[in-house]
């Protein structure tokens, strides 16, 4: 075959160099496969891939579930904490306003502003 193909190499005609790049190309498309698709390694490989994005998807599935048990107790204990900031600012007035004294009329000081607010 070397042989061959260094006669066609010595060659100049146009008919000589078409016979050496279909050579060539028979010689890479039988070997390489360069122009066919075996089916079955299409299939296998698309095969693979497909299990792989399957895998991906389960785990893509269950880290969504955990994330989603994150977020619902994260939300309860926001609410805890809500509800607990609510009765501290609760508390925080009532002790405001056990701490602030009540003014203490006297009778006296009653009855002068009864009269000063008829006149």
């Amino acid at each position: 075959m070397g042989s061959f193909l260094f006669l066609l190499k010595e060659k100049k005609g146009v008919l000589w160099r078409g016979l050496k790049v279909s050579a060539i190309f028979g010689l890479g498309f039988c070997t390489h496969n360069a122009l066919t698709i075996y089916p079955n390694e299409l299939s296998k490989k698309s095969q693979k891939a497909l299990a792989k994005a399957k895998s991906f998807e389960e785990e893509y599935r269950a880290k969504l579930a955990k994330v989603k048990q994150l977020r619902k107790e994260l939300d309860e204990n926001l609410q805890i904490c809500r509800d607990g900031l609510a009765n501290v600012e609760q508390l925080k007035r009532e002790l405001e306003k056990a701490e602030r004294p009540e003014p203490v009329e006297t009778c006296c000081e009653s009855h002068e502003e009864s009269v000063w607010s008829f006149i």
